[in-house]
């Protein structure tokens, strides 16, 4: 179902050994059993970061392979590139990713900028499922907390980051720190979900508005796209569970939306909005980059949500063991209907200029 990836995607994201039949089958669903106690303790078996960061996603074999074939379908969605900013190639003398995962997109700035000094920081040691470049250098930290001396204030050309939105509390003092960071005349770019899930209602028969279109922070804050109209809010449980499990632990679970009117209080300018749908079913109206990315949401995150969940709660506290329960009961009720289902949530890139 995801034979449309090409060399150059491949490329991207892994070497020869890290095969897509490989992620797909080691990124399995989960079983269908009516007891979420079994999802509960495939869950302990998993591996998580070692540090107070509020990161509920794991960091073991099973989850890089999830993140190298997120990676190959990000870049496929988003008509075969990574970054979004008007990039001067020879003005990039030193770039920045943040929370790197197995550094796809590191890589993708090494090779786009042979000649820079390329950081790459994350909660854990970076696995080796490609070969590192020689202008790549890998930092283990929390990036808010980070004092490293390469870390200095106004250093940066580019700033990047992506899918920080189940990790990252307080995005305004993270903005801040990046605007910090980056050089003046610099760049910050940020890619992120609002996982508000959208439902398309049925009687829509034309996509031409979800399709990857530019959108204003006004749009975004008075709900004016035309989009807006076109769709209704999710009845799930557990993506009202997720959320409030997600908010105890200051994390905003809208970041992507949210990210534009930030990046305006820091003071950046020429700042650019793109908004990608993610689905989260699937219709037959997609496109088949769209459908490669429903599919992938369609296995590899229906193991990933209880683990998610059983983190979620661990962090919050015994009190909350029944809403656990409840949210992955819920989630196996969402992945019944999730064909034909017309979900999604939305993507946002968003890029802006440090002013000189």
């Amino acid at each position: 179902m995801l034979v449309f990836l090409n060399d150059r995607v491949n490329n991207y994201s892994h070497n020869q050994n890290f095969t897509m039949s490989t992620a797909l089958t080691e990124t399995r669903p989960a079983k269908s059993s009516e007891d979420s106690n079994i999802a509960i303790n495939e869950a302990d078996a998993r591996t998580f970061h070692n540090t107070d960061a509020a990161y509920v996603l794991p960091n073991d074999n099973i989850e890089h392979q999830r993140l190298e074939l997120q990676s190959r379908l990000l870049y496929r969605l988003m008509g075969s590139k990574v970054f979004h900013s008007p990039l001067d190639r020879s003005e990039i003398h030193k770039t920045l990713d943040i929370g790197c995962g197995t550094g796809a997109v590191t890589h993708e700035m090494a090779s786009m900028f042979p000649d820079a000094q390329v950081l790459g920081a994350d909660l854990s040691p970076v696995p080796g499922v490609r070969q590192k470049l020689p202008n790549i250098s890998y930092v283990q930290g929390n990036i808010m907390e980070l004092e490293d001396a390469l870390f200095e204030r106004n250093s940066f050309d580019l700033i990047f980051s992506r899918l920080l939105v189940l990790g990252m509390p307080n995005w305004k003092a993270y903005v801040e720190r990046c605007v910090a960071l980056a050089k003046p005349g610099g760049w910050v770019e940020m890619h992120d979900l609002s996982t508000k899930i959208q439902h398309i209602l049925p009687h829509i028969s034309s996509f031409e508005h979800f399709r990857p279109h530019s959108i204003t922070i006004n749009e975004i804050a008075n709900s004016s796209h035309p989009t807006d109209s076109y769709y209704s809010p999710s009845a799930f449980i557990w993506d009202s569970i997720l959320n409030k499990l997600l908010a105890l632990k200051d994390v905003d679970s809208y970041c992507g939306s949210n990210i534009g009117s930030l990046f305006t209080d820091a003071g950046l300018t020429d700042i650019h909005i793109k908004r990608y749908m993610f689905p989260f079913g699937t219709w037959d109206e997609l496109t088949g980059e769209e459908r490669g990315t429903a599919d992938y949401m369609g296995t590899s995150w229906k193991e990933v949500l209880p683990v998610l969940f059983k983190k979620a709660g661990e962090n919050a506290g015994p009190e909350y063991a029944e809403d656990v329960v409840k949210a992955i009961r819920d989630v196996k009720k969402f992945y019944e209907s999730y064909e034909g289902g017309r979900n999604f949530l939305w993507m946002y890139v968003v890029c802006g200029r440090k002013p000189e």
